[in-house]
């Protein structure tokens, strides 16, 4: 029964995430907490999913592999996503997206129109979760 308290720490993991953004929102200084994203994710993307991932192949946990692997690549896109983000802000504009889709399996991100299947694992594209006009 491991998946209840993963789960259950999933859901503590969006309460905090949920916080932090709740006390961002009276910032000015929204270049600074974009850089702080970014620096976030680029720690996740260069050290933290690949030292992970690492740990899991080395005690061959190949779900463990397959999850690193798929955060992994999920947080490059978010990465880049908060590098664009900064330049609109930057220039004084919103960042224009519009729909995002993401992969319901491994979190691939997507702006635009969802894929036939997804690059990372191959899931059918209508099954990725929709959000419109970001």
């Amino acid at each position: 029964m491991l998946h209840k308290p993963c789960r259950a720490i999933a859901f503590a993991e969006r309460v905090h995430a949920s916080n932090h953004l709740n006390a961002l929102n009276g910032s000015n200084l929204t270049i600074d907490n974009l850089d702080t994203a970014i620096d976030g994710e680029k720690f996740e993307v260069n050290e933290m999913y690949p030292s992970h991932k690492t740990v899991a192949e080395l005690q061959d946990e190949k779900k463990a592999v397959k999850s690193m692997h798929y955060a992994l690549e999920a947080e490059k896109i978010h990465a880049a996503l908060y590098v664009e983000a900064k330049d609109s802000a930057k220039s004084g504009q919103d960042m224009e997206v519009g729909d995002v889709h993401i992969c319901p399996v491994c979190g691939h991100t997507v702006v635009g129109k969802a894929p036939d299947r997804c690059p990372i694992c191959g899931v059918q594209g209508n099954k990725f979760k929709k959000f419109e006009n970001i």
